[in-house]
């Protein structure tokens, strides 16, 4: 039941930010229609796993940055980190959007870099704070240095890393090859032996967005 209310969520989020960020509800049906019609969004919003909760946090961050509300942007990205680390690589887009903003009102070169600086400083001290507070009885067990070195420094090791390369090890495959269309993991098996397979990579998707950068208000 979490999961499927965290799929509804997401996809009423995405239509909202998507009307924000455009002004066109019309895009936002779209979009919200998109995702619902996604074979792996359904999967997810049905399964015990933490990705459809990640989607929903993601969605939350960026109503917020459609709203201008930057800083519980910064807020609920912290959070979401507390699911899974690697979600604070939406922090990339987030401040490319900010500086992208702040460009289009002829603010000065000074404005941009401490923006970008406040930023940044902002999410890592925050999220430090989230994940401390949430690990205060493993901090007590071990010690911050070592909890350090485990829970942050090790997952972001984790995530760059590969993990496995020998049989009877699944093909290994780089970090990046995720964005790729490479390197998928399976989410399900069907009793027929069919199975289902996360993949990072929507060819028609892509194309899409590597056209809609062309068309950037400036």
């Amino acid at each position: 039941m979490p999961s499927i209310i965290a799929g509804v969520l997401t996809n009423l989020l995405i239509y909202f930010t998507i009307k924000r960020f455009t002004g066109n509800p019309w895009l936002g049906n779209i979009a919200s229609l998109i995702a619902g019609l996604d074979p792996l969004m359904r999967i997810l919003s049905s399964i015990a796993l933490l990705d459809i909760h990640v989607d929903l946090w993601t969605s939350i961050t960026l109503y917020m940055v459609s709203c201008g509300k930057i800083r519980w942007a910064i807020l609920t990205l912290a959070l979401e980190s507390l699911f899974k680390i690697n979600t604070l690589l939406l922090a990339l887009p987030i401040v490319i959007y900010v500086l992208t903003s702040k460009y289009m009102e002829r603010r000065s070169l000074l404005e941009l870099f401490t923006t970008t600086i406040l930023a940044i400083v902002s999410l890592i001290s925050t999220t430090l704070c989230f994940q401390i507070i949430s690990s205060i009885p493993l901090i007590q067990y071990f010690d911050l240095k070592e909890w350090m070195w485990s829970s942050i420094f090790g997952a972001i090791k984790w995530h760059l890393s590969i993990k496995c390369v020998k049989p009877p090890c699944p093909v290994s495959s780089n970090p990046w090859d995720w964005f790729m269309g490479r390197g998928g993991f399976i989410l399900y098996y069907y009793p027929n032996k069919d199975k289902i397979v996360a993949m990072g990579f929507y060819p028609a998707l892509a194309r899409i967005t590597n056209t809609s950068t062309l068309h950037i208000p400036y």
